[in-house]
């Protein structure tokens, strides 16, 4: 007969096994009961907002452009800018094209990594002809400051025959000499084209000069070239509401027309109505009248204030000729 066993040991608060029980009696006592399961753990609550962020750095400027300026005589004494914007870093420096055939240009050029000089504006001149060809393909720069605009060829526009520019070649003409021709490198603008020269028709009178004609003949000679004097620019040009080059009918009283040639030799051809001399050689620094008589200005015209006369006076057509050929050929075998 079995003695009953002893109470069961308590549970741990863990839930963990009951100690083993012990008996009053001879036999052991049985396991004691197993111990209640722990409690659930509670919910965590929420997390806090974050804090808000810094505010972004200052972008970067953005790169200059490019800048182009085309013209024929190009100058000015202002500052230009293609500077790159400004920002947390600069922006580079964009670049500068300049197109001109004469001028200084543009004075002071800022935040440019690169100024280039490009050619400038030039346009048929239809009053020169080759030769060889007898085709008329000779482009040259645009004058500025020409009655109607910029153009190849047209009447000055603020001086004539009484400035001081053309003293010379009104001190050697001669009495009923009507109108001569003029080659120099710079004219009165002192703009200096380079690979050309500057040729003025001149109206010595006051009276107008009906019909005037103009030649240029390049790599040879021609007599028979001419052409009447005309009137283009913005003002004539059909892009700008004109109708197109005007022909003068008259080169009026102490008027100047000019054009630019090639700087190499050249023969010219030129007159009004029936008035009329042809295969005139002048180079630069040098002028005809149509009545045949040559002479030559001073190497460099100097400013109007410290003009100087030519004390020679003027030669012979025939003289010049002779004098050219010495140029060209060394000795003139006696033909003096």
């Amino acid at each position: 007969m079995q003695e009953p066993g002893g109470d069961g040991g308590l549970g741990s608060q863990d839930g963990q096994r009951g100690e083993t029980g012990h008996g009053d009696g001879v036999f052991a006592g049985g396991a004691g009961g197993g111990g209640g399961g722990g409690g659930g753990g509670g919910l965590s609550g929420n997390g806090g907002n974050g804090a808000a962020g810094q505010a972004g750095g200052a972008g970067s400027g953005g790169s200059g452009g490019t800048i182009i300026i085309q013209g024929s005589v190009v100058a000015g004494n202002g500052a230009l800018s293609a500077q790159g914007g400004g920002g947390g870093t600069n922006g580079a420096g964009g670049q500068v094209i300049v197109g001109k055939n004469a001028g200084a240009g543009i004075a002071t050029v800022l935040g440019s990594q690169v100024v280039l000089t490009a050619p400038g504006a030039t346009g048929l001149n239809p009053y020169i002809e080759d030769a060889p060809s007898k085709t008329s393909n000779f482009f040259v720069p645009y004058i500025p400051n020409l009655k109607g605009g910029a153009e190849t060829f047209g009447l000055l526009q603020g001086i004539d025959t009484n400035s001081a520019f053309f003293k010379t070649v009104r001190d050697n003409a001669a009495p009923g000499d009507t109108v001569a021709l003029l080659r120099v490198h710079v004219g009165p603008d002192g703009n200096d084209f380079g690979n050309y020269d500057a040729v003025f028709l001149i109206n010595l009178t006051g009276a107008d000069l009906l019909n005037p004609f103009l030649g240029v003949v390049e790599n040879g000679s021609d007599d028979g070239f001419a052409q009447a004097l005309a009137m283009g620019g913005y003002a004539n040009d059909p892009s700008f509401g004109g109708i197109g080059p005007q022909f003068l009918g008259a080169l009026s009283g102490f008027g100047v027309y000019e054009t630019l040639v090639p700087v190499h030799g050249t023969v010219f051809n030129f007159g009004y109505g029936n008035t009329k001399i042809t295969d005139v050689p002048l180079e630069a620094g040098q002028f005809a009248f149509v009545s045949g008589k040559t002479g030559d200005v001073p190497d460099a015209i100097p400013e109007p204030a410290t003009w100087l006369m030519l004390g020679t006076g003027a030669t012979s057509l025939g003289g010049w000729r002779r004098r050219a050929r010495k140029k060209a050929g060394g000795a003139d075998n006696g033909d003096a």
